[in-house]
């Protein structure tokens, strides 16, 4: 199954993109580096002009992207950049705590020697771009990590995953953007390898509460950043482990 930005879900390439596809992938990026801020009115004549096409793949984008909460439509008016909602983002990392550690439990006996190897290149990828500061090629990337730790996620699975990826890369990219202190990417990705050497050990239960403990970090080191953006301000928690 395609993703938006023209990779299938395990991270393979899937050959040309339509322009609809690419012009999708430009703005999911526009949104994810906060060029295009929460609840910012979209000017569709000017994005055809910074991109080079027609308003009509500019809107079967934009409404691409209605489908994944990005983007909202209102009669009359013109499409806006989705508004930072707190209670979202809440349900967002909930979710995803319950889908990916149901998965990870039944995960853990599919960790195969081949897939470990593709876990290690995937997060040295990964550590090579998020310094690099292009927020869509970091979801890319990252996304196909979580989806590695994942390899029983049938394909209903991966529809909601990718659905919920989407939406807390854009918290996270809120959160690295307020702090871009190398050393917070550092310890992002130490995180990451926390994942890793839990797949490695193969138990089930240490896997599904290794995944669990991640996206609970994750919620709680960005939330006083997606609260502030809201207007909603909430107390820093103390010593909240990086995850994202």
């Amino acid at each position: 199954m395609e993703d938006i930005d023209g990779a299938t879900r395990d991270g393979s390439g899937s050959g040309p993109r339509s322009v609809v596809d690419q012009v999708a992938a430009h703005i999911l990026n526009m949104i994810l580096a906060n060029e295009l801020k929460p609840g910012q009115p979209v000017a569709i004549q000017e994005l055809s002009a910074i991109l080079d096409v027609s308003n009509v793949p500019i809107r079967e984008a934009l409404r691409r992207l209605e489908g994944r909460g990005l983007v909202q439509f209102r009669r009359g008016r013109r499409p806006q950049i989705a508004p930072i909602n707190t209670d979202d983002f809440d349900d967002v990392y909930r979710l995803r705590g319950l889908l990916e550690g149901q998965i990870a439990e039944r995960s853990a006996e599919l960790m195969t020697p081949e897939r470990l190897t593709l876990l290690d290149e995937t997060l040295g990828e990964l550590e090579r771009i998020i310094t690099r500061g292009n927020a869509f090629d970091v979801y890319s990337v990252h996304a196909r990590f979580h989806l590695l730790m994942l390899p029983s996620a049938t394909d209903w699975d991966r529809r909601l995953l990718d659905q919920l990826w989407v939406a807390s890369e854009r918290y996270i990219q809120l959160y690295v953007g307020a702090h871009p202190d190398p050393e917070v990417a550092d310890r992002i990705i130490a995180s990451h390898r926390v994942l890793v050497d839990a797949a490695r050990g193969g138990d089930a239960n240490t896997v599904r509460d290794a995944v669990v403990e991640h996206v609970v970090y994750s919620h709680k080191m960005i939330a006083p950043i997606v609260h502030a953006a809201s207007g909603r301000a909430r107390p820093v928690p103390a010593q909240a482990a990086p995850g994202v």
